[in-house]
């Protein structure tokens, strides 16, 4: 027997997670689908004896889509804020005499004047960021981008440190336009990133602020999946094609799906292979998207052991170091509960798009040197507790140029095949407020969509009459 439902969302990633609970909160029918027995994609919190660790991303951006989502869910009395400590961030250099050192990044004019960061002509070069920058691209390097507005070193410097913390790709392959769109935006409006930057902050007051949760971000995923508990099938898709102007669905285990509605948030591989027969062109495009791996290593050291005070949220290693080690957070400063009064907890990341070998973090070899770095860095003698140890293989989406082509082809797929909907980390955004924010922008979308149906179908039922 067929299963019809109004809408059916493929992956209980935050992407399906969030947009189930909001169709199901406006009184739609709605079906999620999950090959996996856990759900929450990469958002891992547990804990680790005394420790409470993040496999995945270690907090979010909390922006007004998460803060309401939030409130909605009733969590805001568990949301956890940083530290005063937290405020701090830190990129990493080597000295030449050997070990490294921890320079702040300076977020004030009077912080850079002073800052060793940047050479005295790097800062000069900032202070031509005001003039404008005009270009007629359609797309261009993160890198290129950057270094047209605030020069090379600075980009070299801080921009690829702070980027490769995030998307730890190679920013000179990096799509400007469809990885920082609101910058892209910014210089299209006031030619001068600087300027833009200034006027947007005037405008905008209330900063976003950085957030987490008591028991880690896994409670955001346990608050969703506990509301949508009745709303699970348990299974992979294998195939879906378009039947008398519905969507019928096929899972590994017999089952099938007939549904208005299609909403794929899967990851690239997994929606390339199941667009194949629809559309083979596109299959391949989405395919072709390179992500980066990246190892997560959970390390404890007693805090007398470790000569850095590790005052800050964390430290970042530009690219051109060529380490192992991209950088660590400092995650018993960051957040409280996170580990034992006496001990430091840190979560490095190794590997990324400069050198993807040393992702494999489950190789001891990785693990001995990514230690040796980061031993380095902070300063210590000791051998450290490993909690654990995570290798995220091809995790994370990095945009190439061009990548608002493909975007383009998506929404033309999506027109030509109504109720068929794209909403994943693939195409628009990374982030965990990414995700929220496209999720509530797609619920939105069917529910306007359904409620113009039935408007359409009273109309009918009335010329009847």
């Amino acid at each position: 027997m067929k299963k019809k439902t109004q809408v059916t969302i493929v992956g209980a990633g935050l992407s399906g997670l969030s947009l189930s609970f909001r169709l199901q909160q406006a009184g739609v029918d709605c079906l999620l689908v999950e090959k996996k027995q856990t759900e929450g994609g990469v958002i891992e919190s547990e804990a680790a004896g005394d420790f409470l660790i993040e496999n995945g991303p270690n907090s979010a951006m909390i922006k007004a889509e998460m803060a309401e989502l939030i409130l909605t869910l009733g969590l805001e009395e568990k949301v956890l804020n940083p530290k005063d400590t937290a405020k701090k961030r830190y990129i990493a250099r080597r000295k030449p005499v050997g070990g490294f050192r921890l320079d702040p990044v300076p977020f004030k004019p009077m912080d850079l004047v002073s800052s060793q960061l940047l050479s005295a002509a790097a800062k000069l070069r900032l202070m031509a960021a005001v003039l404008p920058r005009r270009h007629k691209l359609e797309d261009e390097s993160v890198q290129r981008f950057m270094s047209r507005h605030f020069g090379e070193e600075f980009t070299n410097t801080v921009v690829a440190a702070g980027l490769s913390g995030v998307w730890a790709a190679d920013i000179t392959k990096l799509s400007a336009r469809s990885a920082l769109p609101t910058l892209w935006q910014l210089e299209k409006e006031y030619h001068s990133l600087f300027l833009g930057l200034a006027k947007t902050l005037r405008k905008n007051k209330k900063k976003n602020k950085i957030g987490s949760f008591n028991g880690g971000l896994s409670t955001l995923v346990e608050a969703l999946s506990a509301q949508i508990k009745e709303k699970w099938m348990k299974t992979e898709i294998t195939g879906f094609k378009k039947d008398d102007q519905k969507w019928l669905i096929e899972t590994s285990d017999g089952r099938e799906v007939v549904s208005d509605y299609l909403v794929l948030t899967t990851p690239a591989k997994a929606t390339s292979h199941l667009v194949k027969n629809l559309d083979p062109a596109l299959s391949k495009d989405i395919d072709s998207i390179p992500h980066a791996s990246v190892g997560v290593m959970q390390l404890s050291y007693p805090k007398k052991a470790v000569s850095e005070p590790l005052d800050g949220f964390g430290a970042l290693i530009p690219p051109s170091e060529k380490l192992a080690l991209m950088g660590a957070i400092f995650s018993s400063s960051v957040f409280e509960g996170r580990s034992p009064e006496d001990q430091h907890l840190l979560t490095c990341f190794s590997g990324g798009a400069h050198l993807p070998e040393a992702s494999d973090i489950e190789d001891t070899k990785w693990q001995e040197q990514v230690v040796e770095e980061l031993n380095q860095l902070i300063g210590s003698e000791a051998k450290p507790i490993v909690l654990k140890v995570k290798a995220w293989k091809n995790s994370i989406p990095n945009y190439p140029l061009g990548h608002h082509e493909l975007v383009k082809s998506i929404n033309k797929i999506e027109e030509n095949n109504p109720g068929l909907i794209f909403c994943s980390n693939w195409l628009r955004g990374i982030s965990l407020n990414d995700r929220v924010l496209e999720s509530t922008k797609v619920s939105e979308r069917i529910i306007e969509s359904l409620a113009r149906e039935l408007s359409e179908q009273r109309k009918k039922g009335n010329g009847k009459t």
